[in-house]
């Protein structure tokens, strides 16, 4: 290892060494970084454009103007679960080294995103359309 990258990796480590010391500190230090996390996603046509801030919350939606709103849905939720891991990536050294005995609340396993339903089937012998009477009244 060249003296640069040697020095680096020892000034991480006595870092590293003085937040286990102070939890408090690198509580803050980890917060601090996933707020700067974001996630983004695109639907499968590219008609919708999605960015979400670190607890999934949209902070940027492009859409074509006859988007459907199930495709825009399913654009956040896979932007919000990419967020989430991102988040979640920060948090489990310290969950496995015991630092902290969970993951915050916010931050549940990670979901997939749900598929989309199927159409509706017409039976035959129902009208597509509703049919109004005027002797019904």
């Amino acid at each position: 290892m060249d003296p640069v990258a040697q020095g680096r990796a020892e000034f991480r480590a006595r870092q590293e060494e003085a937040l286990r010391r102070n939890p408090e500190r690198l509580l803050e230090a980890v917060l601090s970084q996933a707020r700067q996390v974001t996630g983004s996603a695109s639907s499968a046509d590219g008609s919708v454009q999605v960015t979400v801030d670190y607890l999934g919350m949209p902070t940027r939606l492009e859409s074509a103007r006859d988007a459907d709103a199930g495709v825009i849905l399913r654009a956040v939720q896979l932007a919000a679960s990419r967020a989430r891991d991102e988040v979640r990536g920060l948090y489990t050294p310290l969950v496995e080294a015991k630092i902290i005995d969970d993951y915050p609340g916010l931050l549940p396993q990670a979901a997939k995103p749900a598929e989309p339903a199927a159409e509706p089937v017409v039976e035959e012998d129902e009208p597509a359309e509703p049919v109004f009477r005027e002797d019904a009244w």
